[in-house]
């Protein structure tokens, strides 16, 4: 039997396919689940990865540690459901349990996975999954770029990438690189069929540095032996030696788990990134080579990790095609001898992950580039099977930290590339355990991001992390704000609430190792370099420019500004000269190869036209050159120009400072570069201002030495303060230190328990069931009239109502007329006739105002407090005298409006800008308490989900009316269950009402809010319901249990009833 079959199995009493989706949380790529829909197979949604795990548990086996179950049926449901909700704590053994407790179980964790949302997967993207799943070679699963692909975006050349810090985090350098040779298993098929290509020793692909074997380092007049080659094999086995300690001798050659021995037990560091720093290369023998690369990422784990106090382990993609049958041996080596753990995938998985979705959709929308509907070639530029593989990968490094994860480890997940690792590590690990996520790139406004169409499931996906690092308050602001206008989340400097945990959001600005270039610069090699190139330049001044030739570098904006220099500033003539870096970047996107031609085309005019035999304006050098080049090159520049129109940090203006301690080189920094923010010293330009640009240009090569010399020094402290070490080590140290932060205190509220709840239900005889409607069971509304209840949820209340024991009544803010109209008889077609009878409910409108008992012919009344407090019409001539200041601040806020009631006025900003909104709403509200004091008037600034302001008579209130109502009622009720709302008038209602509890006596009352279980909460406003369900879905399901419970009874009594009717008519 499949191992998808076999988990199908043991779920055959689930309602719906549906149900098992819920069930399996993290899915292998093997398993399929059942479209309930249109009865075809289609795999899982991204949330999807254990259900093939939970199988081959019950068959025997134990990937991922979890103890093995029983084979019954009953016992794999609920291991099944138990290990795939998110809310479940650790159950007690299955076999302990009786078949009743099991079913019991069973039954309440369904009900905490009940319309848990699963991220939105696309008609294409479960297709696109089914397809790529099929085989083991179009597995959906993802390449992971770099290992700090944020430093793609500021990646600059070096011995494989033209120098640059970042880029070492991706290539190697191919000069004497540190390697290792294993012998794969012995397998002489494997052999024969082996046809996958090598790829080049040292060098890693990247989507921001692809620098293969068509591109090497060629310098050939100075032959340097690598200095960042030797420093990277130290700074590496030096990094090796401090995680060693933390090597999960666990994971062996078959995959399967061991027991860890008592060092490994202790907390680790798990760092999760796009690329391992390691290159994979299989040779012809069947033999694999490991080359081990050093870039900004190791470096400053290096400088920033103890590993006395933490080890740490390494998980990604390892950057070769390792055939199935030698991955388990590889990963054993790679665990045990570097402490790295290799995710594997496969070429058609890697292309569509990091290709198709990664640099082709997040890359260029993060850096403000639009997505194209269709590509040159005419293929859709979004397509929801890359969409598909994305998730797929995520999924993969979701499994793969979690076989080496412990109890107390922390994770820190790395770029763009993992956005969705923290929700799928989340719902595995609950609320135990730190996860930390960094994006190295910028994140977009939320007008330019808005346009993503998966944009709520990649913020939701970071949203499951504890911390959630940014380069600039830019970045931070621009994210909180995206949470706010698509989330619609209430968010704050610190961070953003989201479903129950709180994501704290931090500014750590990436640096370099300035020893490295420090050191680099006293090689002999080095300073004879430099004099050579002192001398080639002797009589002219140097500019450089050190970039990928991408289109965010902003290449031809600097080559326009330099020919307008020559032009303005003809003086320079001669004089000046441009050392222009620009290493290749994905040369086989049709977009790439066009620019390449266009800065060609410039290179070629400008030359062309202030050039001479004797002299060139612009040193074009289309390749990558050596670490060691590129420091001699930043050593004798004057003036270093960086005109990027839109870059995550850019951390060649570090590179070019420390290169110029003695020079006191000038920096001309673009002011959409992140580390603009960071280095006041710089002359900061707008590159889209080309004669701006030209001007700085000229100042810069004018500037007087002191001046030179003052913003050099400015600079240089800086750099050498906040290195690459520095960023490390404050990302982990707050990650491992947060602690819950003033005023969003964790909510002491449990998860309603279903199972106890209904048997207490069940046994009771006299029920009152006070219902909040909007916020509660229906949606919030902005418009009164779309407020009206669907057909279902009629019918629930028809079914509850019906039931001679239940007595209910429903909170509404809404008028009396329009709780009359949507209550009335349903007709056939669906259709609600405010003309008939109404439903058998208690009614409370306006808050309080007025309510109504469930009685057909009862009368609404006026809530006591509310008359005394205003005994006449005339008391309500405050509505009057506010009106006008109320359509004042509705006219100047666009989205808002007023709902003027018989004795209150809301006034609505659910559909204004988010913050706009929130001001206007604080501004009114100051603006009219102090004006009230002298009126029979409250004013009540509901919050939560509502969003809304209500200017109400003094007394009246939801507690005001309850309290009425249960003095009224004819006989004191055994069960009085509360649902409502996050509003502040919900939360007085709930402190009340759990005031009518014995201590030491069965519960009566049960009071449960319907939200996340954290809120904000302040010493005046603390939420006070005993309970809570996440979502409105999960209210609407308690409805539904209910309803059918009354059906039930409806349907005994019925037959109770005839079986006395034919009794007594048998008697006679």
């Amino acid at each position: 039997m499949r191992a998808a079959d076999r988990f199908h199995s043991t779920n055959q009493s689930f309602d719906s396919a549906d149900d098992v989706g819920e069930v399996t949380e993290l899915s292998s790529t093997d398993v399929e689940l059942e479209d309930s829909s249109q009865g075809q197979s289609a795999a899982g949604s991204y949330t999807d990865i254990t259900a093939a795990l939970y199988a081959r548990q019950i068959g025997g086996e134990d990937p991922l540690g979890c103890a093995s179950f029983s084979q019954s049926a009953s016992r794999a449901r609920l291991h099944a459901v138990e290990h795939s909700s998110p809310l479940a704590e650790p159950a007690v053994s299955p076999d302990r349990l009786t078949e009743e407790e099991i079913l019991s179980r069973i039954q309440e964790l369904q009900f905490q996975l009940m319309d848990l949302r699963e991220p939105t997967t696309a008609p294409g993207a479960a297709a696109a999954t089914a397809t790529a799943e099929t085989n083991q070679a179009s597995e959906i699963s993802v390449q992971c770029t770099s290992v700090v692909d944020d430093q793609g975006d500021d990646l600059a050349p070096s011995a494989s990438t033209a120098g640059h810090q970042q880029v070492a985090a991706n290539t190697t350098i191919e000069e004497k690189p540190k390697r290792m040779t294993i012998t794969a298993r012995p397998s002489e098929e494997q052999a024969r069929n082996d046809q996958s290509a090598i790829l080049t020793a040292g060098v890693v692909s990247s989507p921001k540095s692809p620098l293969t074997k068509e591109h090497p380092p060629q310098v050939p007049s100075v032959p340097l032996k690598s200095q960042r080659t030797r420093h990277a094999d130290e700074r590496m086995g030096a990094l090796v030696s401090r995680r060693s300690t933390s090597v999960p001798r666990n994971i062996v050659s078959d995959g399967h788990t061991e027991t860890a021995s008592e060092d490994e037990s202790r907390p680790k560091l798990i760092i999760v990134s796009n690329r391992l720093p390691i290159t994979i290369k299989r040779k012809s023998d069947g033999q694999h080579e490991f080359t081990v690369s050093s870039g900004g990422l190791v470096s400053a784990l290096e400088g920033a990790l103890d590993p006395q106090e933490m080890p740490s382990i390494w998980v990604g993609w390892p950057g070769g095609d390792v055939d199935p049958d030698d991955q388990a041996h590889v990963a054993a080596e790679l665990v045990a001898q570097h402490a790295l753990v290799p995710v594997f995938l496969s070429a058609e998985l890697h292309e569509m992950y990091y290709n198709g979705f990664c640099n082709d959709v997040l890359w260029p929308l993060f850096h403000y580039v639009p997505l194209q509907v269709v590509t040159l070639d005419g293929e859709r530029k979004f397509d929801y099977k890359y969409w598909a593989a994305y998730t797929t990968a995520n999924q993969r490094f979701a499994e793969a930290v979690l076989s080496v994860y412990r109890r107390g480890d922390t994770i820190w997940v790395q770029d763009y590339h993992l956005m969705l690792l923290p929700a799928l590590l989340r719902r595995k690990l609950r609320h135990t355990t730190r996860i930390g996520f960094f994006l190295h790139t910028p994140f977009p406004s939320s007008e330019v991001y808005r346009i993503l169409p998966v944009r709520r499931e990649i913020l939701e996906g970071v949203l499951a992390a504890d911390l959630i690092g940014f380069h600039t308050f830019d970045y931070a602001r621009h994210f909180l704000s995206v949470c706010t206008r698509i989330l619609g989340l209430e968010s704050s400097h610190r961070g953003v609430e989201f479903h129950g945990h709180f994501a704290h959001v931090g500014i750590f600005p990436i640096g370099i190792d300035p020893n490295l270039f420090l050191r680099t610069l006293e090689l002999p090699l080095v300073k004879a370099r430099i004099e050579e190139l002192r001398n080639r330049f002797s009589k002219e001044r140097v500019l450089i420019g050190v970039d990928r030739l991408d289109y965010i570098k902003g290449v031809p904006h600097k080559l326009l500004a330099f020919e307008t220099l020559l032009k303005k500033y003809p003086e320079w003539n001669e004089k000046v000269v441009l050392v222009q870096i620009a290493v290749p970047s994905r040369i086989e996107v049709e977009e790439y190869r066009k620019l390449i031609a266009y800065t060609n085309e410039l290179v070629g005019r400008i030359n062309g036209h202030f050039g001479s035999v004797e002299y060139a304006p612009i040193m074009f050098i289309n390749q990558s050159i050596p670490f060691e080049e590129l420091c001699a090159l930043y050593h004798v520049a004057d003036v270093a120009v960086i005109t990027s129109i839109r870059d995550g940090m850019n951390l060649v203006s570090y590179e070019y400072v420390m290169c110029q301690r003695e020079k006191c080189g000038v920096l001309i920094l673009s002011e959409f570069a992140g580390s603009a923010q960071s280095l006041s010293g710089a002359i900061r330009v707008n590159p889209w201002n080309i004669e701006e640009l030209a001007a700085a240009m000229h100042e810069a090569l004018t500037m007087s030495d002191r001046e030179r010399e003052v913003k050099h020094w400015k600079l240089y402290r800086y750099v050498t303060t906040h290195t690459a070490s520095y960023w490390a080590a404050s990302f982990i140290s707050e990650l491992r230190q947060l602690r819950d932060t003033p005023g969003l205190q964790p909510s002491t509220q449990q998860l309603l328990p279903l199972p106890e709840f209904v048997q207490r239900f069940r046994r009771s005889t006299r029920r009152l069931l006070i219902l909040g409607y909007e916020g509660a069971i229906q949606e919030p509304q902005s418009v009164p009239e779309l407020a009206a209840p669907s057909q279902t949820l009629w019918r629930l209340l028809m079914k509850l109502s019906s039931e001679p024991d239940n007595r209910i009544y429903l909170l509404s803010s809404r008028d009396k007329t329009h709780l009359e109209s949507w209550f009335g008889q349903m007709h056939s077609d669906g259709e609600r006739s405010s003309n008939a009878p109404q439903l058998p409910l208690g009614l409370i409108a306006e808050d309080g105002q007025f309510y109504r008992h469930p009685d057909r012919t009862a009368a609404w009344k006026l809530t006591s407090s509310a008359a005394e407090a205003a005994p006449g019409e005339t008391e309500l001539q405050w509505k009057h005298e506010i009106l006008p200041i109320l359509n004042y601040y509705t006219e100047r806020t666009p989205g808002s409006f007023l709902e003027i009631k018989e004795r209150s006025i809301s006034w609505h900003y659910r559909d204004a800008d988010p913050d706009y909104g929130v001001w206007q709403a604080r501004e009114l509200q100051a603006h009219l308490s102090d004006y009230c004091t002298t009126m029979p008037l409250e004013v009540i600034h509901q919050g939560g989900s509502s969003k809304r302001i209500d200017f109400r008579a003094t007394g009246a209130s939801r507690v005001a009316a309850i309290s009425q109502i249960l003095l009224e009622i004819p006989s004191p009720s055994d069960l009085i269950f509360c649902l409502a709302g996050d509003t502040r008038d919900d939360s007085e209602l709930y402190a009340m009402l759990r005031g009518h509890n014995r201590e030491g006596a069965d519960r009566i009352v049960w009071t449960c809010r319907v939200g996340p279980g954290i809120s904000i909460q302040t010493r005046a406003d603390p939420t006070h319901a005993e309970f809570y369900v996440p979502e409105i879905g999960h209210a609407k399901n308690i409805l539904r249990e209910l309803a059918n419970l009354a059906a039930v009874a409806t349907k005994s009594r019925i037959r109770e009833s005839e079986r006395r009717r034919r009794s007594s008519s048998g008697a006679h």
